[in-house]
Parts: C-alpha cells; structure tokens; sequence
C-alpha cells in the first residue's frame, strides 16, 4: 500500500552503487507522510565486526526556517548538527537490481544488547542529502 508524498515513497527506495561511501558529516533525510527531517552521519562502520556490512549512525540535525513565506509549500531551512541528538542506525544490504545489477541500500536496524545482533526496524532514513520539508495541510 502506498501513503503519502509519492516524492518521498521514491527517494526512501533509494539505490547506491556499490563504491559509494558514506562519510561523517554527510547529509541524510528521514522521510514521514509527507515531512521531511534532516539528519547528519556521525558514525561509519566499513565492514560490522568483519560481516561484510555497513553501519552508518546518525543523528537528527537542527533546522532553523530562513525564509519568510509562512505556511508555503516553498519553504528554505539552515541547518546545524545535534551532537545531543539519540543516534538512529542504517545497515547496509546488497540487491540484485533487474537494471542497474548489483546495488546497495540502507536499511533502519537497530543493535540488540541481548543478542548481539541487528535487528531491522527503526526511521526510515536516506542518506546523501539532507531536507527538511513541513506540510502544513495537515
């Protein structure tokens, strides 16, 4: 089932290639209904543990609005990391994609003290640019 901003139910299925590196102080975007928040890389992990996978951590960014449009669809936002934010986690997952072969996603997980292991879950979050956006129609 789809919902929301068809925008943002495209860019969170977001592919990379495999050579890509995400780097700290990256910019990424957490994609809701129709809002977007910002977020910044503040932790990379190359190869988890020797496991053949990525762990990036990140945190939500402040953003300020600069511009003066109101309740607009045509909205400017400044942006400064939170070093005082939670860190949310992405883990690398490799596809075979029909078109473009072999790609990289991220997904949301989240470490289990208890097992040792990441479980999937947690903000939907894609990294590579970082976007701020609020829908005020709702």
């Amino acid at each position: 089932m789809t919902y929301g901003n068809l925008l943002n139910r495209i860019d969170e299925n977001r592919c990379y290639k495999l050579d890509f590196v995400p780097t700290i102080g990256m910019g990424a975007t957490e994609y809701l209904w129709s809002d977007r928040r910002p977020y910044s890389i503040c932790e990379y992990f190359p190869n988890w543990n020797n496991k053949g996978f990525e762990i990036v951590g990140l945190q939500s960014d402040h953003a300020k609005r600069t511009d003066n449009n109101g309740m607009s669809d045509s909205q400017s936002w400044e942006f400064t990391p939170n070093p005082d934010a939670p860190v949310s986690y992405l883990r690398s997952t490799f596809y075979d994609h029909p078109k473009l072969g072999k790609v990289k996603m991220y997904e949301p997980v989240h470490y289990n003290e208890k097992s040792k292991r990441w479980n999937k879950g947690g903000d939907n979050i894609v990294i590579g640019h970082r976007s701020k956006y609020h829908d005020f129609s709702f």
